[in-house]
């Protein structure tokens, strides 16, 4: 005899084993769990109830429990089909209470959940209020970055270093080629040929259509080629342009139904990779002026919610993040199996009166007690030189020492390794702020650690202040870094912060994420929407959609039509080629349009937002599970909202008619910002030439075989070219 109940969505928030489901005093075996149903094998006979005339029907999910009726055994039938539904709210609630419990059995909640019967929205509707709380410091930091942009503005990188930044990785582009100063003349005459053989467009696309073909021509390599093409074309978008409407018409028309959907993805082609290139380049004016400003503000706003709590110097792992990876938190192998056990990491805010380079100015700077000197040095830098160019900074953190000012003319060099450091075994604990017993309006000194008149001072060392718990000798010299025995074993020791190494395995062994470390993440997300919404919003408003992306657009509608391409196809490409390949890009590598200097801890969190920004251009409404990634679950609301509007904003800029002066305009604004740089064309020149130079073979076949290169004989240019080239002295 079976009982069958009733429910929504059941096997995507649990499992079989997951429902304890009684009947009176005795338990209904679950049988089958499917997505609206529970099927459960009730005893032969009535079971005894506890107190009433008939037994009671019990579900039990983790650890929450509902009555959802009575049962009724009829003596004269044998089998008995009984549907149990919860109406009402009682229904309501157990639906809810299995999403989130489906929720944390997703993260494989080791320790049970106090309260099953708040949804997501009633959590988060909670942790805006306490994210408003946590992150007060947070917002008054960033009202002082936003009054210093007015001042001073955004720390912008021009145009020719973005230029680099997007078409090149920087080890290849400064390695200029050597020669002999006969080379260089032979070279010059050689390249001016081979520049007006570029501007032939018969020529160029047989070229890279022959290199697409090259299975020795890696990616990189083709990625060089296209930043190669890009620098010899400055000035020149609107040829550029014409050439990539040939090229990707004959990638669409090569490739097959089954590779359309994953065009202009991953830029494994030369096609590909010149579309990114000219997109982004013809983009910077408009990113600058319009989009660009919330972007920065996005970076600074992920940069310091994360200082507003602890994160381990050494591992990355953070307070405030939106990778569950990059979590600071610690499994403690004492407690019991099902429990989770959190440190609580509660850090104090100091404010710091710093000096730099024995100057007069003193400058407020606010750390947390468990930073260590580093990031002590790094967050007084931060704070003194506001939203200032990376590159133009006169001094970095590991330039300069920071001294502890206390007493009468007294000085302490602060170090994050010392002979006061705590030794447990082989583990050297970093020293911090509390370590040294810092406290709040210390004066402190940020000075060059080589000035002759500092290394005379002695150290001034008031043993009262310093934290001895762990030191093994009395004696404390902090102008040690290093006892003699670290010196003759530096091997031996392994240096943690906040967690060390071994626990963080432990962690990362464990299948459960705790209730607490679920609402850090969604606090963190609380704190960061306020700067994310900005963007999105920015970006998908169809009256500032820009001409090269409108152009765009329009051109890859054409190819769909021409082509009978599915309409789910052409939303990719478009997404693929704008969102992915430019937007995205930026959100994660903000310095390639700003010169700022991106601390290895907020790389993972940059990477979600975005994946979270790609996600939002999916056209597949994706339901939250178990199996689920952490970022999924968390911006889960607002990936469903922004596909909405992709999917507006797509039809928006359709509908809209594309200005042909106006985007004519604009590419000549773009020419003449790329004239004023000094790029070394010559140099490009060359290198694409040695990087054509093993396939010329092929090269000049397939030029033989072009009716227009035929026509005029292009292929005999080029041999002219390489003759100049290839001339012995």
């Amino acid at each position: 005899m079976y009982v069958l109940l009733k429910g929504e969505y059941i096997n995507l928030v649990a499992q079989e084993s997951d429902v304890n489901i009684t009947i009176g005093l005795e338990k209904c075996s679950v049988f089958e769990l499917k997505e609206n149903l529970i099927t459960c094998l009730a005893p032969k006979e009535q079971p005894a109830s506890r107190g009433s005339t008939l037994p009671e029907v019990n579900v039990t999910i983790g650890n929450y429990n509902k009555r959802v009726g009575f049962l009724k055994y009829e003596k004269t039938v044998e089998m008995i089909l009984i549907i149990a539904g919860a109406v009402g709210g009682g229904l309501l609630a157990i639906i809810i209470i299995g999403v989130v419990f489906g929720i944390y059995k997703y993260k494989k909640v080791g320790k049970k959940a106090k309260e099953y019967e708040r949804n997501l929205s009633d959590m988060e509707m909670e942790i805006k209020r306490v994210a408003r709380e946590e992150f007060l410091d947070m917002h008054t930091t960033m009202s002082s970055v936003n009054k210093n942009l007015v001042e001073q503005g955004f720390p912008y990188h021009g145009y020719q270093q973005f230029a680099c930044n997007v078409m090149f990785s920087v080890d290849y582009l400064w390695t200029e080629p050597v020669m002999t100063d006969d080379e260089r003349l032979k070279a010059n005459k050689g390249m001016e040929s081979l520049e007006l053989l570029i501007s032939n467009k018969f020529f160029l696309v047989s070229v890279i259509t022959t290199m697409e073909n090259e299975k020795r021509f890696f990616i990189r390599e083709k990625s060089n080629l296209a930043g190669n093409l890009c620098a010899v074309l400055m000035g020149r978008m609107d040829y550029l342009n014409e050439i990539l409407k040939l090229l990707m018409t004959n990638l669409v028309q090569e490739s097959s139904t089954k590779k359309h959907k994953t065009l202009f993805r991953r830029c494994e082609s030369i096609t590909e990779k010149l579309l990114s290139n000219w997109l982004s380049l013809c983009l910077y004016p408009h990113v600058k002026s319009h989009s660009g400003s919330p972007l920065y503000l996005l970076y600074m706003a992920t940069q310091k919610t994360m200082e507003s709590g602890p994160i381990d110097a050494v591992t990355g792992d953070a307070k405030y993040t939106l990778s569950e990876e990059k979590l600071l938190k610690k499994w403690s192998s004492s407690v019991e199996e099902d429990d989770n056990h959190d440190l609580k990491f509660e850090a104090k805010t100091l404010t710091l009166n710093v000096v730099v380079d024995n100057g007069e100015e003193i400058f407020k700077c606010k750390a947390l007690d468990c930073d260590t000197v580093s990031q002590v040095k790094s967050k007084c830098l931060n704070q003194i030189y506001v939203n200032y160019p990376a590159s133009q900074l006169p001094v970095g953190a590991d330039d300069l020492a920071l001294e502890w000012h206390e007493g009468f003319g007294g000085a302490l060099r602060l170090r994050d390794e010392d002979n006061t450091s705590k030794r447990e075994g082989h583990w050297v604990r970093l020293n911090t702020l509390a370590h040294y017993n810092v406290k709040d309006e210390s004066n402190m000194a940020l000075i060059d650690p080589h000035s002759a008149e500092i290394n005379n001072q002695e150290d001034y060392v008031n043993l009262a202040n310093i934290n001895m718990e762990g030191v093994c000798d009395g004696s404390i010299d902090s102008s040690q870094p290093l006892t003699p025995h670290d010196e003759e074993n530096p091997h031996e020791f392994e240096h943690w912060h906040l967690v060390k190494k071994e626990e963080e395995s432990a962690k990362q062994g464990k299948s459960a994420i705790a209730e607490l470390y679920l609402n850090r993440l969604f606090t963190t997300k609380q704190s960061l929407m306020e700067y994310m919404r900005p963007l999105f919003d920015l970006i998908l408003d169809h009256d500032r959609c820009p001409p090269p992306t409108k152009f765009l657009y329009d051109f890859l509608d054409e190819l769909g039509e021409k082509y009978k391409v599915e309409t789910d196809t052409v939303h990719a490409w478009k997404s693929h080629s704008y969102a992915i390949r430019v937007w995205a890009s930026l959100m994660k590598m903000p310095n390639t349009l700003f010169d700022v200097a991106i601390p290895s801890f907020m790389e993972e969190n940059l990477n979600i937002i975005s994946q979270v920004f790609i996600e939002s251009f999916s056209l597949a409404s994706q339901k939250f599970t178990k199996d689920s990634p952490s970022q999924k679950l968390i911006f889960h609301h607002e990936m469903n909202h922004y596909r909405d509007r992709v999917k507006e904003f797509y039809k928006n800029v359709k509908v809209d008619s594309q200005n042909s002066e106006e985007f004519r305009q604009y590419m000549a604004e773009v020419n003449r910002l790329q004239q004023q740089t000094n790029f070394n064309k010559v140099s490009a020149l060359y290198r694409f030439y040695n990087q054509l130079k093993p396939y010329f073979e092929d090269i000049l076949e397939n030029l033989s075989k072009s009716k227009e290169a035929s026509t005029l004989q292009l292929d005999r240019k080029l041999e002219q070219v390489i003759a100049i080239m290839e001339e012995e002295d």
